[in-house]
């Protein structure tokens, strides 16, 4: 039971709450850029503050591009307001996204 609990506490409190940053450098590329990839911070959405955190650290590493590969909301689009961070992301060529499963599931459900 106390392994259960643990695994618990790592997956729904630890774990949505990392921001994790990566660096991939491609010696053969002609051109030098940064590119920001997110995804799948639904569990977190409805936490404004995290959303602030995340918009702050993207905005602080200077991207040229970020994608963002769905799975904004979780389970309502009462979720959406604490989206609004997100408007405040500054790239150099802009930030392009697409909707996850739990995105397009909330409009087709409905």
């Amino acid at each position: 039971m106390i392994i259960i609990t643990i695994l618990a506490i790592d997956a729904f409190v630890i774990e949505p709450n990392i921001i994790e940053i990566n660096e991939l450098n491609i010696s053969n590329a002609r051109t030098e850029m940064k590119i920001g990839f997110i995804s799948d911070f639904q569990r977190q959405n409805s936490n404004p503050v995290f959303v602030q955190r995340m918009v702050d650290i993207i905005n602080g590493e200077n991207l040229d591009i970020l994608i963002i590969a769905g799975d904004f909301i979780d389970r309502s689009v009462d979720e959406l307001p604490s989206l609004d961070p997100l408007a405040k992301i500054k790239t150099k060529y802009g930030a392009y996204g697409v909707l996850g499963n739990h995105d397009y599931n909330i409009y087709t459900l409905d």
